[in-house]
């Protein structure tokens, strides 16, 4: 009942006004007043005036102090609101924290500036930087000195990136690439990297360096326990890891076999391709004993010689200036040869090349330099001797010629194997081209080979022995390629072997049953039904259509292309190509974050702190490949 009964209201018999807010009130004197926080303000005066009645604002407005004021602003000329206005607590602080804002992100701007080349935080401090950012950058004054920089604000920053990276990596399937090393400091260090295996616009695929971790020793347990530890911090689902890539090292591989395999269910195991190629053109250099002297002969005859050097490159100047024509069509340059070092794979090969170019220079600077010494050095005095006989000289130049002309695929595969452009569907069919290769070489003739055919001063005998040489470099290569082409030298060399059926080209060649795909996880899951389908009827359509839109009949298929227009009517299918077609295969990546690790941690800053050196490098590695500076 009581909905129906009416109540009644005390009138309002205030004379105050009850909906009029500050706001409203300004317009009665704009240039005098102003609303704040709902409360308002007199400009001159700057106080806080009661809004509810107007009798209030008016007797203000005609009080002798407002009055004054205003006379003596209207005498000076000056605009009533031209002073500093006072407002609320409410807006004081959100002025603070805009302020405070802004702050933090130019100096969180200023450490990845820093981070992403490699510049010190503590060059903050030098004066001639100081005084940039006190003129030159906005709010550049706010940035703090090194020291704050690095025990303050770099691990904040450190924390948002990593914070980024999750993002990135979550819900994705992910390759995981490590390598280990031990530091300036004597630490083993172990780079975890994680790459998506999604190509950019150079059609690479990059990858993330997730974590650096110090250990107390090295064995297949505590790389085991750091990775998995990792891919916890980063919220990684076992199953959406679908393969590791590693070195060689026993360790690594009894990490996988022992405690990853079991954990991770899609995951395979690669070791690095790139790292084979290089035992490959290890092997390959072995039996050429007398170039392998003659290249560390040269070498050491520069050690801890600047004057030497000098000279050499004064003579090599002059004699490249003095030259009518290009020596073999190559443009030459004053260099010194490149030193072959075991951390720079293929420079062995670069430094044969080099002197194959430069090698009828070498016998007179050598003179001149037996003449210049009262006692030469012994590197010297053996290449004196290598040059005074004509057959020795002869012997090597021969080498050095048949070397500089077999090196090449070694090199180009080399090249290509460490590349971030994904090769996954070609490897295997590039590593069998490799052994036919290798194996016909180990029959070649001495007419085979015009350097050793040609020779004016080696007898029928000498040269026999020499392509018996060349047949041994070949044979020891062809071995080692033999010996990681198997499951024991290469876990992943079954799935490597199969994974080619996601390249529509090689449908034809290749088994259209699921069930001989076992090296593929989650391949059994395909429905033979879809396998035919595309076995029959959409790889050999797609094959066609990609000849008949070539000029020369090709019939080459855009893999990336061909699976992303697949996902309905081969969703299994899609899903297994989108997991492995791009897996790395090699751990490259890894190294190039070592020689990163190496320019962080240099001599001059041997102080930082284990923590601190993390986020540098992370921050040097993954913000340098975001704005492309390793590219």
């Amino acid at each position: 009942m009581d909905r129906h009964v009416a109540i009644s209201r005390k009138p309002n018999t205030s004379k105050t006004a009850q909906y009029v807010s500050a706001a409203d009130r300004v317009k009665i004197c704009p240039a005098e007043l102003y609303e704040d926080g709902g409360k308002l303000f007199c400009k001159l005066c700057s106080k806080v005036i009661d809004h509810v009645r107007k009798s209030t604002i008016d007797d203000h407005l005609k009080s002798e102090k407002h009055v004054a004021k205003k006379r003596k602003h209207d005498e000076e000329g000056g605009d009533a609101g031209s002073g500093k206005r006072q407002c609320t607590v409410t807006t004081s602080m959100k002025k603070g924290t805009v302020a405070q804002g802004e702050k933090r992100t130019v100096i969180n701007d200023w450490i990845c500036t820093l981070a992403s080349t490699n510049i010190p935080l503590s060059k903050t401090d030098h004066p001639s930087v100081r005084r940039f950012l006190d003129t030159r950058v906005k709010n550049g004054g706010a940035i703090p000195g090194g020291f704050q920089l690095q025990q303050h604000y770099l691990p904040n920053v450190f924390a948002e990136h990593v914070d980024t990276l999750k993002k990135e990596i979550t819900g994705k399937p992910l390759c995981v690439i490590l390598d280990e090393m031990s530091d300036d400091a004597g630490r083993y260090v172990l780079n975890i990297l994680g790459s998506t295996m999604c190509k950019n616009g150079g059609g690479c695929v990059d990858a993330r360096l997730l974590d650096v971790v110090f250990l107390e020793k090295t064995n297949h347990s505590t790389v085991s326990q750091a990775i998995v530890k990792t891919l916890n911090s980063y919220n990684v689902e076992f199953t959406d890891v679908v393969a590791f890539d590693t070195d060689n090292a026993s360790y690594m591989k009894k990490a996988y076999s022992d405690v990853l395999a079991a954990l991770f269910p899609n995951a395979i195991h690669i070791t690095c391709l790139a790292h084979i190629m290089n035992l490959l053109g290890d092997s390959f250099q072995k039996p050429f004993e007398e170039v392998n002297s003659f290249v560390r002969y040269f070498n050491n005859m520069f050690y801890m010689a600047g004057g030497r050097k000098h000279r050499f490159l004064a003579a090599l100047h002059a004699a490249i200036r003095n030259q009518p024509e290009p020596v073999q069509g190559k443009k030459m340059s004053a260099t010194m040869a490149p030193n072959p070092v075991a951390t720079r794979w293929g420079c062995w090969y670069d430094a044969v090349r080099y002197h194959v170019d430069h090698w009828d220079f070498y016998q007179e600077f050598i003179e001149q330099e037996m003449i210049a010494s009262s006692q030469p050095p012994t590197s010297v005095r053996e290449l004196r001797a290598i040059f005074a006989n004509d057959k020795k000289w002869e012997r090597i130049q021969v080498q050095m010629k048949f070397i500089a002309e077999s090196c090449q695929p070694f090199l180009s595969l080399n090249d290509r194997f460490q590349s971030r452009k994904p090769c996954t569907l070609d490897v295997w069919d590039i590593l069998r081209d490799l052994d036919m290769l290798l194996q016909g070489n180990e029959m070649r003739m001495v007419d085979d080979c015009p350097a050793l055919s040609t020779s004016e001063y080696l007898s029928e005998d000498e040269k026999e022995d020499i392509l018996q040489t060349y047949k041994k470099a070949f044979r020891l290569a062809q071995e080692k390629l033999v010996k990681y082409m198997c499951l024991d030298g290469q876990p992943a060399a079954m799935f490597l072997k199969s994974v080619r059926i996601f390249k529509p080209q090689n449908v034809v060649v290749l088994s259209r049953s699921v069930g001989d795909y076992p090296a593929i996880p989650g391949f059994a899951d395909v429905p033979q039904q879809e396998m035919t389908k595309y076995c029959s009827e959409l790889a050999p359509a797609a094959v066609q259509s990609a000849a008949d839109a070539s000029d020369d009949n090709s019939g080459i298929v855009d893999a990336d292309v061909f699976w992303q227009s697949m996902t309905e009517e081969l969703p299994n299918l899609a899903r297994l190509s989108r997991y492995y077609m791009n897996a790395v295969t090699n751990s490259a990546d890894a190294e190039r974050s070592f020689s990163l690790y190496n320019l962080v941690f240099s001599e001059r800053r041997r102080s930082l702190s284990a923590s601190n050196l993390k986020a540098l490098v992370m921050l040097y590695h993954n913000l340098g490949m975001d704005c492309g500076a390793f590219n």
